[in-house]
């Protein structure tokens, strides 16, 4: 009869493991998906910090053009009155 107790108890601490390896197993896969979805941020953040520095520096150089252009325009624009 002892036996049988003895044998019960092990057999509900073997199920209260595994059912805590299962735990550790799911927390695992969820942490490991975690990590590729930040991994994947980390990339698409990269992507789009380089996009906005080639707009930035688009846009500089668009500014820079406009500012000749005009300045260009202007000064023709004051030799001509003189003359």
């Amino acid at each position: 009869m002892n036996y049988k107790i003895e044998l019960e108890k092990e057999h509900n601490k073997y199920k209260l493991l595994s059912q805590k390896r299962n735990e550790l197993i799911n927390n695992f896969c969820s942490l490991d998906h975690t990590i590729e979805e930040l991994s994947q941020l980390r990339q698409a953040h990269k992507e789009l910090v380089i996009a906005i520095s080639e707009v930035l520096h688009k846009s500089s150089e668009l500014i820079q053009k406009a500012f000749y252009a005009t300045t260009h325009i202007t000064e023709n624009h004051y030799s001509d009155q003189k003359t």
